[in-house]
């Protein structure tokens, strides 16, 4: 049993004991998160972002991000070797590392931000390690052992170039604007390191090579809802805006004003007239949040969200047709029939990105629908592996089968919505979010033995254009290295990494 107050646990290989002064502590600073911290100033109003692209930029220019407090490294013994962040995967039964024999490990048990470690689900759940701290030494064969796995995916992407060479999936622009906000998460959370050049530097190269297809406000309201991905993207930048920038910025607002609408108002995923999408939630709602955008319309889409596509699991299915004519369309509501993995995980990852920055009218309704979902998903995780399936609520049903990307997206809602406090933090929602991301990083995540990394399970674009049928959901391709997949996973990475560095800095505070 792990004692609650005895949070380190020392692994090591060849029973061989841990010398102490191969030791260094790190401290970072307590209670940052990259939303709260420039989460008022960047809020535009209407008026201003309707302006001449000449005459907008300073308005689009978000303030320089808050220089934190750089990492203490304080030395306990001569010549130490550097400590690195060790890829996480470790076995949940067994509470050991898939890593070269010879590596010696200092595994850390760590505990969520609020919550209670005498509560009684730890002394029942195995061993739980969410992180492991690797010493240094020259048995080690390569660095990629022990770097953060957010590191590797991104380092991987960058060498693929993805992002910037378009998949030509119907999903490329959200494909852009997701892995953007990958890339700006990572540089927030780790901008003491060398790569945050390399990587902000990806960012403004993504950004290049996507925001030239937005011409205009009316030209836009063709696009999917997705292209509000790159306008939240924008601005949540470290820098000044360009021109260029703050003129496509302006388009996406335009063209989200300019969106076609069903009869009770609620905003059109893409062309198909009436259509409205749970995925458009992490589109439009943390852009409308940053843009000014008032509670009413807000709620409005959040509200009708929830009317048409109630599912009587307490999920939401895929989303709805307001005229009620498509085929699947419910002849009560207009929702479509199956909640499909990962729109859910886009509406959850909506809700949670916005919420620092939206009203308390809309802060309260997040706070009780995550309190709805979040119970719900947890209860249909897959037993064996904890992870989630492509239709959640028929788990273990043949054809169905088990998903990375929408898997992924879970857990990063599930481990920042505590985080952040929008739900009163569980451990038991908690522990089974980050055995999922032990399952994931073991089984989903591919290394490829030259460094860089792959990530498989992420189902291919499933659209309501379709007869929206469960052998329609089951027998979607697959697609390896699918960037909606890997950039989920580099932002449930950030949050497990983020709970070590939190717990650590506490640790060491005491």
């Amino acid at each position: 049993m792990v004692e609650p107050e005895e949070l380190f646990l020392l692994k090591h290989a060849g029973e061989k004991k841990v010398d102490p002064l191969v030791s260094r502590r790190f401290a970072l600073p307590a209670g940052r998160d990259d939303n709260a911290i420039s989460c008022t100033p960047r809020r535009i109003l209407l008026s201003r972002i309707n302006r001449a692209s000449s005459k907008v930029g300073n308005a689009f220019s978000p303030p320089t991000a808050p220089s934190h407090v750089a990492w203490q490294r304080i030395n306990t013994g001569p010549s130490q070797a550097p400590l690195f962040l060790s890829r996480l995967g470790v076995d949940l039964n067994s509470g050991t590392h898939p890593v070269n024999s010879t590596k010696t490990l200092q595994y850390v048990f760590l505990p969520s931000y609020q919550v209670d470690l005498n509560m009684r689900a730890i002394a029942v759940l195995p061993v739980l390690i969410l992180t492991a701290v690797a010493a240094h030494t020259d048995a080690f064969p390569s660095p990629e052992a022990f770097r953060p796995l957010s590191t590797q995916m991104l380092d991987s992407v960058i060498s693929r170039r993805q992002g910037i060479v378009s998949s030509g999936a119907p999903t490329s622009t959200l494909e852009a604007g997701i892995l953007s906000h990958a890339l700006r998460s990572w540089v927030d959370l780790y901008s003491w390191c060398p790569e945050g050049k390399n990587f902000s530097s990806y960012l403004d190269a993504v950004l290049d090579a996507t925001l030239p297809s937005f011409k205009s406000a009316n030209a836009s309201t063709k696009l999917p809802m997705d292209r509000l991905t790159l306008g939240y993207a924008l601005l949540n930048l470290h820098r000044p805006l360009s021109a260029n920038e703050s003129a496509v910025l302006s388009i996406l607002n335009g063209s989200l004003a300019l969106q076609p609408r069903t009869p009770e108002g609620g905003f059109w995923y893409y062309i198909y007239a009436n259509w409205s999408y749970l995925d458009g939630t992490v589109s439009f709602l943390p852009f409308m949040a940053k843009t000014g955008w008032s509670d009413t319309e807000m709620l409005l889409q959040l509200h009708l969200l929830e009317t048409h596509c109630a599912h009587q699991s307490g999920l939401l299915v895929h989303g709805y047709d307001a005229s009620k004519t498509a085929v699947w369309a419910n002849n009560s509501t207009g929702g479509s029939p199956f909640v499909w993995g990962r729109s859910m995980g886009w509406f959850l990852m909506g809700l949670v990105e916005a919420y620092p920055c939206v009203p308390q009218t809309v802060q309260t309704f997040i706070r009780n629908t995550l309190k709805t979902i979040i119970p719900v998903l947890i209860d249909l995780a897959d037993n064996s592996t904890g992870v989630w399936w492509q239709l959640p609520t028929f788990p273990g049903r043949e054809g169905n089968f088990l998903e990375s990307s929408s898997t992924a997206l879970y857990i990063f809602s599930i481990l920042k919505a505590s985080r952040l406090q929008i739900v009163e933090p569980s451990w038991d929602h908690i522990s089974k979010a980050l055995k999922a991301y032990s399952y994931v990083a073991k089984n989903f995540v591919v290394h490829y033995g030259n460094g860089t990394l792959g990530y498989n399970g992420t189902v291919a674009v499933n659209s309501l254009n379709s007869t929206a049928t469960y052998q329609y959901y089951t027998t979607r391709p697959i697609v390896p290295n699918s960037l909606l997949g890997e950039s989920a996973f580099v932002l449930a990475s950030l949050e497990v990494e983020r709970m070590a560095f939190d717990w650590w800095n506490n640790k060491q505070t005491k």
